[in-house]
């Protein structure tokens, strides 16, 4: 806790998306997740639920989405939804609850198509690298 894990993966995608966070940034967003993105930037993003897959990735597709938030759950659930999805980056938060290779959850995470992939984590990492 307070490892600051949720600043420095906003400042990444910060840079990646060559925002600057100038009033022009500002004016994109329509919804923010204001506790924690709000004050370092401004994104556009939706909560994916199994309920709203359809249309978040609907969204995506069109590319007015910067960010989807989803549970290990509804990335387990929705996985075939999600690897025809344009997505550059996967962030996977409390990854040291992922255990195993061939664990569902493990196995969604990988066969999504991403440029790049993280794991984050404020545990000790129990796992092997091989099961992330």
């Amino acid at each position: 806790m307070g490892l600051g894990k949720t600043v420095q993966v906003i400042t990444f995608l910060l840079a990646i998306m060559r925002r600057t966070g100038t009033s022009a940034d500002l004016n994109r967003r329509k919804n923010a997740w204001k506790r924690e993105l709000n004050p370092w930037g401004y994104f556009e993003f939706r909560h994916m639920t199994t309920k709203t897959a359809d249309d978040v990735l609907s969204l995506l597709k069109g590319r007015f989405l910067d960010i989807v938030i989803a549970s290990y759950g509804t990335v387990v659930t929705t996985v075939e939804l999600l690897k025809q999805a344009p997505i550059s980056v996967v962030v996977a938060d409390k990854a040291h609850v992922l255990k195993g290779g061939k664990a569902k959850t493990t196995l969604a995470l990988k066969a999504l198509r991403a440029r790049a992939c993280f794991a984050l984590t404020g545990t000790l990492v129990q796992n092997r690298l091989d099961e992330m």
